[in-house]
């Protein structure tokens, strides 16, 4: 326990390292070759948000993470909004409808993932919608990616930014990509610890005093 471990190199904003119980110390080379993100769908866009009978009818299939959820749209859920609210309400997807501004077909219903990783990728089934109005279209905007970087020239993939798993005792949080090698170098945090060693000794020396005073009084 005694044992804690450092991260030395220099600052830069592309990453993070922290040092945890059973850091391997030694020389580490970090390039980030890409970030994990979340996958973004933005639909055709329409001329009205909030009238019913604007979306065809029935029902509409939607994929995320591998898990299907099959949503109603009726008479009372027709408009954009509708549909957004019912998107929204699957758990790890969020969904609202985006005013653009344009002169014509201003809103756009724009449904995001809240995990990252490709495993999370949004997928939409609109085969069921088979009455009159429109069926949404979807077009990706950003695809649900893993994180990819090199530690010491070799290859690790993750579906998270927050890399923990890949060196024993590092922590490595990814923010952005880096064109060349950062070079780390875990050690003992010899200051750490003497702090460490001198607490416990303080600690001792306190239970001591007060094992003293107790047999002056008796």
């Amino acid at each position: 326990d005694f044992k804690v471990y450092k991260a030395d190199y220099e600052e830069t904003d592309a990453f993070k390292v922290t040092t945890e119980k059973g850091a391997i110390p030694g020389a580490y080379s970090i390039q980030v070759n890409s970030l994990a993100t979340t996958e973004l769908e933005v639909s055709q866009g329409y001329e009205d948000k909030s009238s019913t009978g604007v979306l065809a009818k029935g029902t509409m299939t939607v994929t995320y993470g591998g898990t299907e959820t099959e949503l109603t749209i009726d008479d009372d859920h027709s408009s954009l909004t509708k549909l957004a609210e019912l998107i929204d309400d699957i758990e790890g997807i969020s969904a609202y409808v985006l005013d653009t501004g344009a002169s014509s077909d201003p809103y756009k219903l724009v449904v995001q993932g809240e995990d990252t990783g490709e495993d999370n990728s949004i997928e939409f089934d609109t085969s069921g919608l088979t009455s009159a109005g429109t069926v949404p279209s979807f077009s990706e905007q950003r695809a649900a990616t893993n994180a990819e970087l090199e530690i010491n020239g070799i290859t690790v993939v993750d579906s998270d930014n927050s890399i923990s798993s890949a060196v024993p005792g590092l922590d490595i949080e990814l923010y952005q990509t880096t064109s060349s090698e950062e070079n780390v170098t875990v050690s003992l945090d010899t200051d750490k610890v003497e702090s460490n060693v001198q607490s416990i000794l303080d600690a001792y020396n306190t239970v001591i005093g007060f094992v003293d005073r107790q047999q002056v009084v008796l």
